[in-house]
């Protein structure tokens, strides 16, 4: 377990040392896993919605000012 979590404070959600703050191991095991989880589902969904979406006129993609405005972007 002192792999996972080498802080002395351990993994419960609260610091005993520290007044209303998190642990270390808690933050980076639960909560940023977490975010990163969440992240990962919003950015499959958009993928899907991008991969529905209609393609852009071929005239729209051809022309050079279309690929200067997507560098610059």
């Amino acid at each position: 377990m002192d792999l996972l979590c080498p802080s002395s404070e351990g993994w419960g959600p609260l610091s005993p040392s520290r007044p209303v703050d998190f642990t270390m191991c808690f933050e980076h095991g639960v909560l940023v896993t977490g975010a990163n989880a969440l992240f990962l589902v919003a950015a499959i969904v958009r993928l899907r919605t991008l991969r529905s979406a209609p393609l852009l006129p071929r005239a729209l993609v051809v022309g050079s000012l279309f690929w200067v405005k997507l560098s610059l972007a």
